[in-house]
């Protein structure tokens, strides 16, 4: 899971979620505060979250199969 805010720089924000706000938003604790200090969130799209989950799952799948072939090897 990633924090669902983006960074200032319009990208994804790459802290891990420490809080859930609104009911459902997590945020991570850099985000939290700022959330309630009033500062405006700029909140990642969802399919951007989706994709982002789904590169890292595929690279775990990768790294994992490597790492076997490695074992093979060895």
């Amino acid at each position: 899971m990633r924090c669902e805010a983006l960074s200032r720089d319009n990208t994804l924000c790459l802290y891990p979620p420490m809080r859930i706000v609104k009911g459902k938003k997590r945020l991570c604790i850099l985000h939290t505060e700022a959330f309630f200090r009033g500062e405006q969130t700029k909140w990642a799209p969802k399919r951007l979250l989706e994709w982002d989950l789904k590169r890292r799952l595929q690279l775990a799948v990768e790294y994992e199969a490597l790492r076997h072939l490695n074992m093979e090897v060895l």
